[in-house]
């Protein structure tokens, strides 16, 4: 009786770790890495250390982004996020920033995005530039 008890509780717990889903949405966390500038030729205009904090709240949630001050990419800012589905996301900037800075140094639009609960990359494209974050969970 023993025997058969240990053997379907082993059972049991195979299938439940096997039926775990994936994790794609990003999650409240800390994550940290690069943002880049790419021109279609390859060529990198800006590039920075960004570090990024979010807060989920249902399909969405507030974020704070602080950059790098050496070489104004990102640039700091916060306000909130909602997931329109599965690969994009919607960042509105409420942070007041100074004029003169290039508009898309900072999260205040759509990007596609790739999450696995570790990595998370967030990139848009405007025109033949792309802006993006290669973020991993801290």
């Amino acid at each position: 009786m023993m025997k058969k008890t240990i053997f379907f509780c082993s059972l049991l717990a195979l299938v439940l770790t096997g039926c775990k889903k994936p994790v794609t949405e990003p999650n409240s966390g800390i994550y940290r890495g690069t943002f880049f500038q790419i021109f279609d030729n390859g060529d990198t205009n800006a590039q920075g250390i960004a570090n990024l904090a979010l807060s989920k709240d249902g399909f969405g949630g507030y974020f704070t982004m602080s950059g790098d001050t050496l070489t104004g990419a990102p640039i700091s800012c916060s306000g909130s996020y909602v997931i329109d589905n599965s690969t994009q996301m919607t960042f509105s900037n409420t942070a007041i920033i100074e004029t003169g800075y290039q508009p898309h140094y900072i999260l205040d639009t759509t990007y596609s995005y790739t999450f696995d609960d570790y990595n998370f990359t967030l990139e848009m494209i405007q025109d033949t530039t792309r802006y993006e974050y290669t973020l991993i969970r801290n």
